[in-house]
């Protein structure tokens, strides 16, 4: 497949940005499968009847557990998550918007100080890191720094925060995070499908599905070519997404062959001199569709 081609397939697909963030809830929830007990995961938490939401929230019910993943390693027992979809921007205002929202959360308890604000963080993910709001950041007295590849603490901030940038992260360790991207690399779709072969708990699974249709819908082509090799198609989520693409493609050509074979009928009865009307009723066209037909073939 040509390099355009590629790029038009990937365009053509590219999912809303309301589809990426239920997938990235899911690739979070596979980051952090090693505490799926300790951890509670609350999807676009709503804070009001207004329209305030917190992408994720994440709970840690037994609050001395340390979480195994990197990015749980910032973790408190209330921990707010903002995510940037790969062509959204990460600004300043967006920090200090998911910083209000995570004091709003605290505020809403109906016990006074029922969740004390040295158990609260804030994680700010993006595809890339997001340089200009780090100079503000820094213009405001506060600095990142990094703590691990693709993970950045904010030094200074009023809560524990940090910033993950996912194309920077570790692949061996955050492969459920690194494909959720519209410029996805075939080694990270590759480790992607081998690591999510051998997953089997039921939730994983339907993660798996949920980050993979995201994925596979901005980066066609990508999982196309690996869709052939033989390790790939042992993961089941990927062999189904892509089969339920191959009927479609298939059925479409057959709609396209057949409209071609009629197409030939009517210019054929129209080289015999049958009547327009004749060959519309065979053909179950309209007088005008056959028109059409037969101007386009220079037979009318």
């Amino acid at each position: 497949m040509s390099q355009d081609t590629s790029k038009k397939n990937s365009a053509k697909k590219r999912p809303s940005r309301s589809k990426w963030h239920p997938a990235f809830c899911a690739a979070a929830e596979l980051e952090l499968r090693d505490n799926r007990n300790d951890l509670s995961f609350n999807r676009e938490y709503n804070l009001s009847k207004e329209p305030l939401q917190i992408d994720l929230l994440v709970i840690k019910k037994p609050p001395h557990v340390k979480v195994k993943n990197e990015i749980g390693h910032l973790f408190r027992q209330h921990n707010v998550i903002e995510y940037k979809s790969p062509k959204d921007s990460l600004n300043i205002d967006d920090f200090y918007k998911t910083l209000a929202y995570a004091f709003l959360y605290k505020s809403l308890v109906q016990e006074v100080d029922g969740i004390p604000v040295s158990q609260l963080t804030l994680s700010l993910v993006r595809q890339g890191y997001p340089r200009e709001m780090v100079k503000k950041l820094e213009a405001e007295g506060m600095q990142a720094n990094r703590q691990y590849p693709g993970i950045y603490y904010i030094e200074g901030a009023p809560i524990p925060a940090q910033i993950i940038a996912t194309n920077e992260l570790d692949a061996e360790n955050h492969r459920s995070l690194r494909v959720l991207t519209s410029d996805l690399k075939e080694a990270d779709a590759r480790g992607f499908l081998e690591e999510a072969s051998n997953l089997n708990n039921k939730g994983d699974k339907d993660n798996i599905s949920a980050v993979l249709t995201v994925s596979m819908n901005a980066n066609y082509a990508v999982y196309e070519d690996l869709q052939r090799s033989e390790l790939t198609m042992d993961c089941e989520p990927l062999k189904r997404l892509m089969k339920d693409e191959f009927d479609k493609a298939e059925a479409r050509g057959k709609a396209i062959g057949e409209a071609r074979g009629v197409e030939k009928m009517v210019v054929s009865l129209l080289k015999a001199d049958q009547t327009v009307d004749f060959v519309a009723k065979v053909a179950k066209m309209t007088v005008e569709q056959v028109k059409a037909i037969g101007k386009k073939a220079a037979v009318l």
